[in-house]
């Protein structure tokens, strides 16, 4: 198994692991993929295996680490993002999942919120993680909200309102 994929430890060759290769025959170590890129495939023979982190993820620090998501409430739309600070926070009324590559607007009806079972409907100024529909009484009728307004005496909405009647 003596190749340019593996590396060789003790007397028997032993294949390079993911985010690793070993660009030599006879190598005694394999070499860490470079920060900002990845790979998954096992006995990698070059840094060319390595491919660019996607949007919505980072380059682990350290070399061969691979990639991580963004947090939720942040996004980057950069390939090949070395640090988490690449990924920026979603400003007021937006929203993204962990790994998204861009910050979406919450639609009218809905607020941004990185809590799933709030009952307030006031949500996150800004690093929301999630869209959540306002609730039967309130209502809103703009997209990037972060909160839903109480239906005045005498109206009434249903849930994901964008007035009430």
């Amino acid at each position: 198994m003596a190749s340019a994929t593996a590396a060789k430890s003790a007397s028997t060759c032993r294949w390079c692991a993911a985010n690793s290769y070993a660009a030599q025959a006879g190598s005694a170590n394999c070499t860490g993929c470079p920060r900002g890129t990845f790979n998954r495939s096992l006995g990698a023979s070059s840094a060319a295996h390595c491919g660019l982190c996607r949007a919505g993820t980072y380059g682990v620090a350290g070399l061969g680490k691979g990639c991580a998501d963004c947090d939720a409430g942040t996004a980057s739309s950069a390939v090949g993002a070395t640090r988490a600070e690449d990924c920026s926070s979603c400003g007021s009324g937006r929203f993204a999942p962990a790994g998204s590559p861009s910050c979406r607007s919450c639609a009218p009806g809905y607020y941004a919120t990185n809590n799933a079972t709030d009952s307030d409907a006031i949500g996150e100024g800004v690093g929301a993680s999630l869209c959540r529909e306002c609730p039967g009484g309130r209502y809103n009728g703009k997209n990037d909200s972060i909160g839903c307004k109480v239906c005045a005496a005498g109206k009434a909405s249903s849930a994901a309102s964008t007035h009430c009647t």
